[in-house]
């Protein structure tokens, strides 16, 4: 595939995350895809094939993205508090471009069954992960309990994400968009979670 073609289809992808962000659901058109991308409806049934596998392919690279972020994440900080806070932040920055597509992506995970293997070897990875980093402070501790923690710790990583249309009224004093506060939110879960030890 030529560079040209490579970066028409990166935009296609793009194009429809971006949809799928502000929509929140894939009940979108072929024609609404190449209309907001701004090319020929044709250009997205030859690069992809069909509505269906163009969303595919959307979803794959959003995980991939992640990955992504959590590999960046994970391979800085001097300790493991400042990795874990990197993590967090990067994460977060990674998901304010695009919060609906989160909480849709996140949204298909619980609600789908049937979601592929890609998508849950992308979870077990960030899980792996983040036991990894967690494994040298929290060494006294079993792999169950380490599995356990780091569930916990993207648990509370993703949560707010989920609840951002809600703050106001839940009064939890964390707006997603104040760095600052989230990056307080993120310090206490951090504070928790290295006291397990």
């Amino acid at each position: 595939m030529s560079a040209r073609d490579s970066k028409k289809k990166t935009h296609i992808i793009d194009t429809v995350l971006k949809m799928i962000s502000e929509g929140g659901d894939h009940n979108f058109t072929t024609r609404e895809i190449a209309a907001k991308a701004k090319v020929n409806i044709a250009a997205i049934n030859y690069y992809f094939g069909s509505k269906d596998d163009l969303i595919k392919l959307a979803e794959e690279d959003y995980f991939r993205r992640i990955a992504d972020v959590h590999m960046a994440s994970i391979k800085t900080g001097k300790n493991v508090e400042e990795t874990l806070l990197n993590y967090c932040i990067r994460y977060s920055e990674f998901v304010l471009a695009n919060p609906g597509l989160q909480r849709n992506m996140m949204s298909r995970i619980i609600s789908d069954r049937q979601a592929r293997p890609e998508i849950s070897i992308a979870l077990q990875n960030n899980v792996i992960r983040i036991k990894n980093v967690l494994r040298d402070t929290l060494s006294r501790l079993d792999d169950k309990t380490l599995n356990h923690i780091s569930v916990i710790f993207l648990s509370a990583v993703f949560y707010p994400i989920l609840l951002t249309q809600y703050e106001s009224e839940l009064n939890i004093d964390l707006e997603y968009k104040d760095r600052e506060k989230l990056k307080g939110y993120y310090k206490t879960l951090i504070d928790c979670i290295l006291s397990c030890t």
